[in-house]
């Protein structure tokens, strides 16, 4: 075994820079932990403010009647932007001036129905039934219809 001493100098000074390398070490993870927990208290803050909304407020004013029995129903007027009708069964249903804008009524069934005068901009129509429907004045702008039956409908 072979021990090497040091002068007294480099000893000294050996010593000082093993314990600033400590201090070094000891500040970076001090800091390591602050910021940690300044990244926790900074999240906190984020899903406070962007967290759930109160149900009032999260409520969408999206309507979702797919595969349901409409017959007959009266929608005469009503905001039905964006809802969804497919596959719904609508015989003999009132849509007289409603906003359906951009709803879909996809493989819907709307024998007899009266969409006169309802808004059905961006509305998809796709293999819808319109037997004998009414769709005077109704706007139907970049509305898609599809494989739809038209048969003695009064556009």
């Amino acid at each position: 075994m072979v021990v090497f001493s040091l002068p007294e100098g480099v000893q000294v000074w050996a010593q000082l820079k093993l314990r600033s390398i400590h201090w070094r070490a000891v500040l970076m993870r001090l800091m390591a932990g602050f910021l940690s927990i300044l990244l926790v208290i900074l999240l906190t803050c984020f899903w406070l403010l962007l967290g759930p909304l109160p149900t009032a407020m999260a409520q969408s004013k999206n309507i979702n009647y797919t595969n349901t029995d409409l017959t007959e129903r009266n929608f005469a007027g009503e905001d039905l932007e964006k809802a969804v009708f497919a596959a719904a069964e609508m015989r003999g249903t009132n849509f007289k001036g409603a906003n359906l804008r951009g709803a879909m009524l996809t493989k819907g069934n709307l024998y007899g129905a009266d969409l006169s005068d309802a808004n059905l901009t961006y509305a998809l129509l796709d293999r819808t039934t319109l037997y004998k429907a009414n769709l005077r004045n109704a706007i139907l702008i970049e509305a898609t219809l599809t494989d739809s039956i038209f048969a003695e409908t009064d556009i």
